[in-house]
């Protein structure tokens, strides 16, 4: 698979998952009538829910991941940093919108690059070490709090950048070894945030789908290319999220 087709299998869990956030939950909750409109019962709609949910945490996963990569290989770490800080300002609007305080994903993956650029330019280990601290208080208020900058600094054990201009190597030993981890602190995570042991156990069930995908199923190709598949990840962010709110009202009408 190449980078681009992991991508928009990413994409289409994370389409589910705030499906289920924005559509399922309310009517689960008591908007009833949502779920009439969807010919859904309460029972089904728990279902569906719970799988969505499940295979969600496979979205960030993967972004994560291809952050790590990106800063090795792209032309321009600046511009792309601010692209991510762009589209993730244009995309708060939606969160406000749902009355969501934190900060949403595209923020949550620039504290991720920020993270791999310490790692890469800030040679003083006390400094480093203040400013890994300050990124993950950073990530306390943003989507996948807690998790993000850890996973960042997991993973990006196993890339090495080599000597060539733009170029990485990948150990895949400690790739794998540095998945495990991130699945076992997605799991305590969400044990400690009062969650029962069935959803502990099946909310890492994306991060796992995102661990098979970039060790065994990724070809290292990025797909094609072109400005639709360079920016249509971006705009995709904002405009479902606005979709899916437009479809909540209609069917709470």
């Amino acid at each position: 698979m190449t980078r681009n087709t992991i991508k928009i299998l990413a994409l289409m869990t994370m389409l589910l998952d705030h499906f289920a956030l924005i559509i399922l939950k309310p009517g689960i909750e008591g908007e009833a009538q949502i779920l009439e409109r969807l010919k859904l019962s309460p029972y089904i709609a728990d279902i569906f829910s719970r799988i969505f949910f499940s295979v969600g945490s496979m979205a960030g996963a993967v972004m994560i991941y291809f952050v790590i990569e990106g800063y090795h290989y792209t032309r321009d770490r600046k511009k792309y940093l601010l692209r991510m800080l762009l589209f993730g300002v244009v995309s708060q609007i939606p969160f406000l919108m749902l009355g969501i305080r934190y900060l949403n994903m595209l923020i949550t993956l620039a504290l991720c690059m920020l993270t791999v650029h310490v790692h890469y330019r800030v040679m003083d280990k006390g400094r480093r070490g203040m400013l890994y601290i300050l990124l993950m208080a950073a990530n306390l208020h943003t989507d996948w709090n807690i998790r993000a900058v850890p996973f960042t600094l997991i993973l990006m054990s196993a890339f090495h950048a080599e000597p060539r201009p733009r170029c990485v190597s990948i150990d895949k030993k400690e790739l794998r070894l540095g998945w495990l981890r991130c699945i076992l602190i997605y799991m305590a995570v969400d044990f400690f945030s009062g969650e029962d042991l069935a959803n502990v156990l099946t909310g890492c069930i994306g991060v796992v789908l995102a661990a098979l995908l970039t060790t065994c199923c990724y070809s290292g190709r990025p797909g094609r290319a072109g400005k639709l598949m360079k920016y249509g990840f971006y705009v995709f962010y904002p405009l479902h999220l606005m979709a899916l709110i437009l479809m909540r009202r209609a069917l709470g009408c």
